[in-house]
């Protein structure tokens, strides 16, 4: 499966923002790596339905915390946001309702959409908030409150 590497020019240059963006990609790299393996066996499909279920559980609280501090800054495009955060949300759910129905697999082309959706959403869309938020010192104060701490698990 062609996993798009994470790098630097991923940053936003918000710490604990940076740091869950990046755990995301590393839950959906090893979602990938366990695909990899097959899901056909029942261990092997527990094992996928475990990480989709990690990847569910990170993603939404990354996401609250991501709306919560653009609620702060009063960001203009929250609701259009918020939206892509639902978009990512459904489609894991979708993946763990097949897996769970035994209804079909989840192909490399489907892993490598939501991986796709990762990189494209953060240098997309998640750059377009990270003005509002320097330019809000009580968001500002949030975030450093936050860095170094593990909301969401890191």
């Amino acid at each position: 499966m062609g996993t798009q590497r994470w790098s630097k020019r991923l940053a936003l240059g918000i710490h604990e923002i940076d740091r869950e963006h990046e755990e995301i990609h590393r839950l959906i790299v090893l979602l990938q790596d366990a695909l990899r393996t097959g899901s056909r066996d029942v261990v092997q499909r527990q094992i996928v339905q475990t990480v989709l279920s990690e990847v569910m559980q990170f993603a939404q609280r990354h996401f609250a915390y991501e709306e919560r501090l653009m609620k702060k800054v009063s960001y203009p495009e929250y609701d259009e946001h918020k939206n892509e955060h639902k978009y990512f949300l459904q489609q894991i759910r979708g993946l763990k309702g097949r897996l769970q129905t035994g209804e079909s697999s989840i192909t490399s082309e489907t892993m490598n959409a939501l991986s796709n959706w990762v990189h494209h959403h953060v240098l997309g869309t998640d750059t377009k908030y990270v003005p509002y938020l320097f330019s809000s010192s009580a968001a500002m104060k949030d975030v450093q409150r936050d860095n170094g701490t593990a909301r969401c698990g890191v």
